[in-house]
Parts: C-alpha cells; sequence; structure tokens
C-alpha cells in the first residue's frame, strides 16, 4: 500500500501527518506506527498524526495524535494563523504559501479546551541517489546523535526491494567518494561531479556507531 504523507516540525519535536479521511490506514497496526516513527529503520518522527473526519457536526475534522510509542486522542485543528481550517486542503494550501523558519499560529481543541501553539515550520527535502537507489534527506541533530555522528544525511527509502538495500533504510551516510555530506545539497554536489562510469564508494554509520564503506560498481 503507497500512502503520502507530511512531515511537520514544532515545539522541538516532528511529525508524520496523513490524510486518513478515507480510513486507508489502520489505527490498530501499532508496529507499522512504531516502525515508521523509528529514527533508524523508519521515516523517523517523535509521533504520528492521522487526520480524519470529524466526530461532531461542531468541527472541521479529527486528529489523531500517536506518540512513537503510544496512542493520543482528540486533538482538533481548528485555526492556523486565523484561517479556519474545514478541510486537508486548506491547511496544506497555507503551509505551502509559507516558506521555512516562519512560524504561525495553530489554534487546536484538545479535551474540550481550546488552545494556540506556535509552530515553527521547516522545509522537509529529499534526495535520490540514483547510482545506488536510495533516497536521502537531511538528518536531525537527534539523528546524528543517535548514530554518534557529527555530519550525514539520512536513507529514508530504498528503490530496491531487495533485502540488503532494505536494511540501510534509517542509517547515516557521511561520506560519498571519500567527500563528507552534511546535507542533500553536499550529496547533489558531489554526484554531480562523478563520472557515472565510475565506481561509487559511500560510507556509512551503522547502529553500533561504527563507520563501513561499500563499493558500487
Amino acid at each position: 500500500m503507497k500512502v503520502n504523507f507530511y512531515k511537520f516540525h514544532g515545539t522541538g519535536n516532528d511529525f508524520i501527518m496523513i490524510d486518513n479521511r478515507e480510513e486507508l490506514f489502520s489505527k490498530n497496526d501499532t508496529d507499522l506506527i512504531h516502525h515508521l516513527c523509528h529514527r533508524r529503520f523508519g521515516i523517523g518522527a517523535d509521533g504520528l498524526i492521522l487526520l480524519e473526519s470529524p466526530v461532531n457536526e461542531n468541527e472541521h475534522f479529527n486528529m489523531v495524535y500517536f506518540n512513537a510509542d503510544g496512542i493520543k486522542e482528540g486533538d482538533v485543528i481548528r485555526q492556523i494563523d486565523n484561517i479556519e481550517v474545514r478541510k486537508m486542503s486548506d491547511l496544506t494550501g497555507y503551509i505551502n504559501s509559507k516558506r521555512p523558519d516562519d512560524v504561525v499560529n495553530v489554534r487546536i481543541i484538545r479535551n474540550g479546551k481550546e488552545r494556540e501553539l506556535k509552530v515553527p515550520l521547516t522545509k522537509y527535502e529529499t534526495y535520490v541517489i540514483k547510482p545506488i537507489g536510495l533516497e536521502v534527506a537531511n538528518a536531525s541533530k537527534a539523528e546524528l546523535n543517535n548514530f554518534n555522528a557529527q555530519s550525514g544525511v539520512k536513507i529514508i527509502r530504498s528503490l530496491s526491494k531487495d533485502r540488503q538495500s532494505q536494511a540501510l533504510i534509517g542509517i547515516i551516510i557521511t561520506r560519498i567518494d571519500d567527500e563528507k555530506v552534511s546535507n542533500i545539497n553536499d550529496v547533489e554536489r558531489v554526484l554531480n561531479r562523478t563520472d557515472p562510469s565510475e565506481p561509487l564508494s559511500v560510507t556509512f554509520i551503522n547502529a553500533q556507531g561504527k563507520e563501513q564503506t561499500y563499493i558500487w560498481r
């Protein structure tokens, strides 16, 4: 099953957000939720949010929040910067009009009480390393700390179904062709200078914090 998701960051935490109004994503699959939130083997997040159809007539939609290791339900998004949120496109359309580092005011209802949160926005970008069939994203400080890495990018997806490539999801790439990479712009810069006909070396930090270098020919 293919599921489209958004990645949001606010108040020091990051979240995976999924439009689940058609109820295609199972709220009972806690193992999948835990895997998606895992910073080494999943997308990586502090929690997962499902936007669902409203429970009551006076609500625009219901927000179901899952901690990385548990479930918390009930938050309802009502406004963002005084813009009424009545459907998913209201939320995503307004967010897409903003820039990274902008701060938005989000008004929610939690346990029957209205609250307003200030949420800084970040841009979530990815880059596909075509020669090795891996998609990477910028790694957060917390993700780097998990691997005792000073810098690097995180593997978020493998374009191959083989077990060896899938096992790389979630770990950190620190060097490509012996050049240090700190973000996806570094990755793109290094790859633009490489010869596609030549072998490509990639250095990873594994789950034990040790560097390993592989060569693709």
